[in-house]
């Protein structure tokens, strides 16, 4: 519902000034309203629009200091000072209404706030706004809750890292198969990319907010993302059922289909990032792509070929043959973002039975005690990439 102030009424923010009131947040019994001025679109209001909050003193005062000093220190009822529909009103400069909305929201539904669902890809930037809102009046239990829905999307640990790729491959092969996510109905025009984390967004909020526990998993998923795969692509998908009136969205759809395979793929955010992370990124891909595994570790003494000492030559051992290639074909042979990711790969090399491919051109593939020696040094070369190298490679440490 709009009103438009009058000079009485709101002197001292516009006389002209057009007020929105809140839906969710002007209580009828509320003793104060607060108003947050909306952002102007593309070009400038005139006359402004301010969102309207009515709310009660006493629990914003009991949730932050901020506001019961600016309750207290102003006398909000004093003739001459600024009201709406007879309540006292209170213009809190340069505060997002959105951002506002979700400061809110957790001060009356604390048991219930849950603002964003899992793996949004919009969470950083969504809720950046609010943790700033936080830091201004001093609610360090809202940024911490904000803070860690954020850090909650990044693994810490391998671990971690091997379920959410678990996760995330799941989502691939049942995008079109599944209707509903935690209960809610699934858009099925969503892209990949609206249902996994974004990367980029949030090593920007790691930066601001002092997060580096998340960096090493957000520069890794970031490898895995073509520099061409941008987030401004999602726009640039065609109408899955266009109307025969309706223009095309995508007007080159006729003469090449890689806009369809943007559903497919994750994109990023690549303009966000700024100088210094970018050649952290630039000196990681270099790093991951330049990655060697240590094959002799992975095997048995008496498999190692008898000459090897690092120059090429043709192995003696059937195991060893049958290693090098397999770590080629998974590996450095995929090329593209696959060969940036050594910890999908080596995890491959794990699980090689399930690819009856590598047996054709060597039949017997490994002895059974190069077999366990494998499972055992790929875990513990995987756990080395993600302790030690990644944060080396990225510049983390």
């Amino acid at each position: 519902m709009r009103a438009r102030a009058t000079w009485h009424e709101a002197w001292a923010i516009d006389p002209n000034a057009i007020f929105e009131r809140s839906v969710k947040f002007y209580i009828p019994d509320g003793d104060v309203i607060l108003a947050t001025k909306v952002p102007p679109e593309a070009k400038p209001q005139s006359p402004p629009t301010y969102k309207l909050f009515r709310v009660h003193k006493f629990l914003l005062a009991l949730r932050s200091r901020v506001f019961y000093h600016l309750f207290t220190d102003s006398d909000a009822s004093a003739p001459g000072n600024d009201s709406f529909e007879g309540v006292p009103l209170v213009e809190l400069h340069g505060d997002n209404p959105d951002d506002f909305a979700v400061l809110l929201s957790y001060i009356y539904e604390l048991e219930s706030f849950l603002p964003f669902r899992r793996y949004d890809p919009d969470i950083s930037i969504a809720t950046t706004g609010a943790v700033r809102l936080s830091d201004k009046y001093l609610l360090e239990s809202l940024r911490k809750r904000l803070v860690s829905y954020v850090v909650a999307e990044w693994p810490t640990t391998l671990r971690e890292w091997d379920i959410q790729q678990a996760e995330i491959n799941a989502i691939k092969d049942t995008m079109f198969s599944v209707t509903t996510v935690d209960g809610k109905e699934v858009d099925p025009g969503q892209l990949l990319s609206d249902r996994i984390p974004e990367p980029v967004s949030a090593i920007v909020f790691a930066r601001e907010f002092c997060c580096p526990q998340i960096l090493p998993a957000t520069f890794y998923r970031l490898l895995q993302i073509s520099f061409k795969a941008d987030w401004s692509l999602r726009s640039r998908r065609a109408d899955p059922n266009p109307t025969p009136t309706a223009p095309n969205p995508n007007p080159d759809a006729d003469a090449d289909d890689d806009d369809d395979e943007y559903t497919y793929i994750p994109l990023a955010r690549w303009p966000l990032l700024d100088k210094a992370d970018l050649t952290q990124y630039v000196r990681g891909l270099h790093e991951a792509e330049e990655y060697e595994p240590p094959l002799t570790q992975f095997l048995t003494a008496e498999c190692w070929p008898s000459f090897y000492d690092g120059w090429e030559s043709d192995p003696d051992t059937a195991c060893y043959r049958y290693l090098e290639n397999m770590v080629g074909v998974f590996g450095k042979r995929r090329g593209g973002t696959a060969a940036r990711d050594p910890l999908g790969w080596l995890k491959d090399c794990m699980e090689h039975e399930k690819f009856p491919e590598l047996a054709k051109k060597h039949p017997d593939r490994l002895c059974e005690r190069c077999e366990i020696v494998l499972r055992r040094e790929v875990r513990k070369e995987r756990q080395r990439i993600w302790q030690e190298l990644v944060p080396k490679w990225f510049q983390l440490q």
